[in-house]
């Protein structure tokens, strides 16, 4: 029987393909042999690493539309000029900067506007359709991972009350710890610190790195950390590990952590972050994580 994941992974590499032909006809549909190139980058980027921060739908669009705007600027101010297209990819990249925005492909976009003879318009066009076509295939890749919330996609049991909260509680599993939130741990406002909480997810995905690499690992970063609700004193906290993504020294745990009031069924998810482990050695160098047999 085919596994959900494995189907997941099927669909993924199905929709990858269908991307890619889809930009190789309007490559040769509009004599654009390079547009094929800098999307094709986008498609195997989000494919092959989609919890990358440059896989991410806003680094993605903005990333594209960034060196879109200012490559449409640069060849209608300084039409015929050699530095404009280096002008356009320099002020991308600090625009980029500037706005957090990580996205390598994108600087490909200003080669596909010096490059060819069509009109401004066209191009936008023909690139803001393809943009529309990363966009789509992040999102399916999301449905397909179970990484996008939808009502028929939730996977939960308990609706909640009305009262602004989420529709389900979208418990992944069972939780890696649970714990009590105390009067000690909170700040002068009577909410739970916020490196509290952040501790307790750290210890839950340590446990999980060091299961799963058979030893000792070390964190090594922490992305997307977003505190959706505050947790009071009395709350009970349970603290999933949603997806691991395994590398060959390294690995991406997913982790959220819910509340729950003492006196009360109902949960809610309180954030969310993914914690990045090393395996490593007695010496403090990085190893090899075994194989999952």
């Amino acid at each position: 029987m085919i596994s959900m994941q494995r189907f997941a992974n099927a669909l993924a590499a199905g929709a990858a393909v269908g991307a890619t032909f889809l930009f190789a006809v309007l490559a040769e549909r509009f004599g654009l042999n390079s547009l094929l190139a800098v999307f094709a980058s986008s498609i195997a980027l989000i494919v092959a690493v989609p919890s990358s921060n440059a896989s991410r739908l806003r680094n993605v669009v903005a990333g594209h539309s960034i060196a879109l705007g200012l490559s449409i600027v640069a060849m209608t101010c300084l039409p015929g000029m050699e530095y404009s297209i280096p002008l356009a990819a320099a002020t991308t990249i600090v625009i980029m900067l500037c706005f957090d925005v990580v996205h390598p492909p994108a600087l490909g976009t200003p080669l596909i506007v010096a490059s060819q003879s069509h009109s401004i318009q066209e191009l936008g066009i023909v690139l803001i359709v393809g943009l529309v076509g990363l966009a789509t295939l992040k999102m399916l890749l999301k449905i397909a991972n179970g990484d996008l919330d939808l009502p028929w996609t939730s996977r939960s049991a308990i609706p909640s009350k009305e009262d602004g909260s989420s529709s389900y509680s979208e418990i992944p599993k069972s939780p890696v710890i649970r714990t009590v939130a105390m009067p000690s741990d909170t700040n002068p406002a009577g909410d739970i610190f916020g490196g509290w909480l952040m501790w307790q997810m750290d210890f839950a995905a340590g446990s999980v790195a060091a299961r799963r690499a058979r030893g000792r690992c070390a964190t090594v970063a922490v992305e997307a950390m977003t505190f959706i609700r505050p947790v009071t004193v009395g709350d009970e906290i349970s603290i999933f590990e949603k997806k691991t993504e395994v590398g060959r020294t390294s690995m991406k745990i997913s982790i959220e952590a819910w509340r729950r009031s003492r006196e009360d069924i109902k949960t809610e998810k309180v954030t969310e972050a993914i914690f990045t482990f090393v395996a490593i050695d007695k010496q403090r160098k990085p190893r090899a994580i075994p194989s999952d047999d």
